[in-house]
């Protein structure tokens, strides 16, 4: 998006966390952004518990497959592949993410509560800061961005109620405390979207408001927050 003033790159990866974003942060902070907004959500802090699996995991044995009939195969991904160009080589163009029509249409609360049961909120494992590397790259992420002397806008996305509802209570407990040692220890105000849009039709997913003219409100109050903060 471009107008007279700025320019707004979206860099966002889907299913990135925060030691996936880690690595380019150098790159991101070359272009010598004004603002940097960055939302996270409880994914972000997850680490997956070690467990012995008596049954083979299916996408390394379909991603097994797809390599034998051609290795390339498996390499092609357009939005994965722009973004890396992009990483490799920025330039100075608007960028946005090209695989949209997912999430463009709004689903019903049938159609969404049916989705919970191949959520992944149950599961969630969210260790302490002491012991969370992703907490810990999060941290490493927030000290080169404010070490810039670029503003840095941190929240927490919006989910749907039916995924807030089965996050297990310690880990939502683990996952607030981290989000705020995370705003006093850099003394940054974090955002807290999480349950802002709980029972409106404006859901994709159960994690991702639509894209979609419908669901505007999402995009009109993020808009507000980068205003707000720009005044500051």
């Amino acid at each position: 998006m471009i107008d007279d003033t700025y320019t707004v790159y979206n860099l966002a990866e889907k299913g990135s966390n925060p030691t996936d974003t880690l690595p380019f942060i150098d790159e991101f902070i070359l272009e010598k952004p004004t603002i940097i907004f960055y939302g996270f959500s409880y994914r972000d802090f997850n680490v997956e518990k070690i467990e012995s699996n008596i049954l083979p995991d299916p996408n390394h044995e379909f991603t097994k497959i797809i390599e034998n009939i051609d290795p390339k195969l498996n390499t092609i991904n357009p939005k994965s592949a722009t973004l890396k160009i992009i990483r490799n080589s920025f330039q100075n163009e608007v960028i946005f993410p090209d695989d949209t029509d997912e999430i463009i249409t709004i689903l019903n609360d049938t159609q969404l509560r049916n989705q919970v049961h191949l959520s992944d909120a149950p599961k969630l494992h969210i260790p302490s800061s002491d012991v969370n590397k992703r907490v810990k790259d999060m941290e490493k992420i927030i000290s080169k961005v404010q070490d810039n002397n670029i503003k840095l806008i941190l929240f927490v996305a919006p989910l749907n109620e039916h995924y807030l509802e089965i996050i297990p209570e310690s880990e939502k407990n683990s996952f607030n405390l981290i989000v705020q040692e995370l705003s006093k220890k850099y003394n940054v105000e974090i955002y807290d979207y999480s349950d802002k849009y709980v029972g409106l039709p404006i859901w994709a997913d159960l994690v991702h408001v639509a894209y979609n003219k419908n669901a505007i409100i999402y995009s009109e109050d993020v808009a507000k927050i980068i205003i707000n903060e720009i005044g500051k």
